[in-house]
This record gives C-alpha cells, sequence and structure tokens, in this order.
C-alpha cells in the first residue's frame, strides 16, 4: 500500500484523509500529542523516504527526509510541540531524526546513523534515570542515539535481535530462523522480550561481557503472534492470529529480574500467564 490514511477530527464521527506520495509499500506511521506538531503525520516507506505531512488547512506533504534503506518501523521517542525526535530503522540501520515546527512550516533533519546490520523490523527503547530527567526537563541531548542512558533493541526480518547503546552497536544474535522479530518492549534495563513469527516470546538479556543471552522462551499459540504491548516492568499483552489475546504477568520484581535464571525450566514460573477469547 503507498497510501497513507490519517483520522480527523472534523466533527465526522470518523473522518480521514488519504495521501499518496510514497513510492513503495507505506510500514510505519506516526502522530504527534499536541502543541504546533499535532498538525502533522509521519510515514516511513520501504521507499526508504521518511515523509511528514499536513493534517489541517491545507493537507498535503509538507516535506520528505531520504533515508540509508527500507524504513519499517519508526518510534517518536520525544516531544515537546514543536520539537521531537524520531527513531526509524533503515534496512541495515537506525537513523536518529529532528521534526521541528513552526507557524506555518515544519522540517524533518536526520540527525545520525548506527549501523547494526540487522534489517529492522521492530524497535524498542529503554530511558535510563539520567535520561529521564533530561526529557522531564526538557534538556535534551544534541542525539538521543549517543547516549549511554538510551538502550535500543532491533529485531530484524531475518530473525536476527541487536541491541545500541551509546552511539554504536553493541551485540547483535540470530534468536530464530522461522522468520522475523515483528515486536518487541524493553520491560526494564538491559532486558528484551521479542515476539517472533514462530509464536514464540523469548526474554534476552544483554550484557556487556556476555552480549545478548536467552533467558526463557515460551510457546503455545496455534498461530503467529502480530504484536505485544507492555505497562510497566511487568505486565504484558500479545495478540496472535489464533483469534486469542493473551497477558502476561512477569511474576519477579524488577531487581529479581536482573538475575533471572537461564534455565529452560524455570520459564513456567517466570511468567504467569492468562487467556482472554476475541471474537474476531
Amino acid at each position: 500500500m503507498h497510501r497513507c490514511i490519517f483520522g480527523t477530527d472534523k466533527g465526522q464521527p470518523c473522518g480521514s484523509i488519504s495521501f499518496e506520495g510514497h513510492a513503495d509499500s507505506v510500514r510505519a506511521v506516526g502522530l504527534f500529542k499536541d502543541g504546533l506538531l499535532a498538525g502533522y503525520g509521519l510515514s516511513g516507506s520501504l521507499d526508504q523516504h521518511l515523509l511528514l505531512w499536513r493534517l489541517s488547512g491545507t493537507a498535503g506533504l509538507e516535506c520528505r527526509a531520504a533515508l540509508p534503506g527500507a524504513c519499517r518501523c519508526l518510534r517518536i521517542l520525544a516531544e515537546d510541540g514543536r520539537d521531537a525526535r524520531v527513531l526509524a530503522t533503515a534496512n541495515l540501520s537506525v537513523v536518529e531524526l529532528a521534526v521541528s515546527a513552526e507557524e506555518t512550516s515544519a522540517r524533518v533533519t536526520v540527525l545520525k546513523q548506527v549501523v547494526c546490520q540487522v534489517p529492522g523490523a521492530s524497535l524498542a527503547v529503554f530511558l535510563e534515570a539520567p535520561l529521564r530527567e533530561c526529557l522531564e526537563m526538557r534538556r535534551w541531548p544534541k542525539s538521543f542515539l549517543s547516549e549511554s542512558s538510551l538502550q535500543v533493541a532491533v529485531g530484524g526480518v531475518d530473525g536476527a535481535l541487536a541491541l545500541i547503546c551509546g552511539g554504536s552497536c553493541r551485540a547483535m544474535q540470530r534468536l530464530t530462523s522461522e522468520g522475523d522479530i515483528i515486536s518487541a518492549v524493553m520491560p526494564i534495563a538491559r532486558h528484551i522480550l521479542t515476539v517472533c513469527r514462530d509464536g514464540t516470546l523469548r526474554m534476552v538479556r544483554w550484557s556487556s561481557l556476555a552480549g545478548l543471552e536467552k533467558l526463557w522462551a515460551r510457546s503455545g499459540w496455534r498461530m503467529y503472534v502480530s504484536t505485544i504491548g507492555c505497562q510497566g516492568a511487568c505486565r504484558l499483552i500479545s495478540d496472535g492470529f489464533d483469534n486469542l489475546i493473551r497477558t502476561f504477568t512477569l511474576e519477579k520484581t524488577v531487581e529479581a529480574a536482573m538475575d533471572w535464571s537461564d534455565s529452560e525450566d524455570d520459564a513456567e514460573n517466570e511468567c504467569a500467564e492468562s487467556e482472554e477469547s476475541s471474537e474476531d
């Protein structure tokens, strides 16, 4: 699909605006919360471009930014109404972009590119305390990707996982050969929970010495899972093409989770699951 469709609130129960401007399939979109940026939307495509669209007034294309590769995922990392920072996958790289809005215009600028050697399909981030405090005080670094307080996990279409920290790729490992890592979250620092196309939930821990190590794996879906979400450090939810919504509770505390066992036998004790049927 080469078209972006953004919902509107122009007094209709369900209004929309359709944009055409990409030369290949659109794989990622993003909206801003408030301020001047609330009048714009982002889209990323396999055509190696990120486009910024005007959603109000004279709707249409505002500007575009060239990426070093196909974009399958983007994430708005920080925003304050006028400025925002965005992470986007670009084939074997992750790119940080700055979006800035004025009264009558907006622009997108590429700030930094980090090569991770993983064809990115999903992104997960964890901001440690120093960077969270900077966000609260609205003191942003020149580049978030350069900060050691930011950890970025990149899940690949080839089943590989990479970890970016301090402006470089610190580790990379193939988790599966059965499909892409289609969703990932970081519930706590250095811990990445991934869902792969084969329907397997995996918890992976990163350390500077051991790299990426698998703590446990969990399966059981009749068909593959398309996404997973996280609330806090311990509450998770996933969907599946078996028409089930599953919720999980990681039973151990955040502090104890840093010392989770590597044993497969412990998986049942570390992740309690409840299921709810979803009528589709």
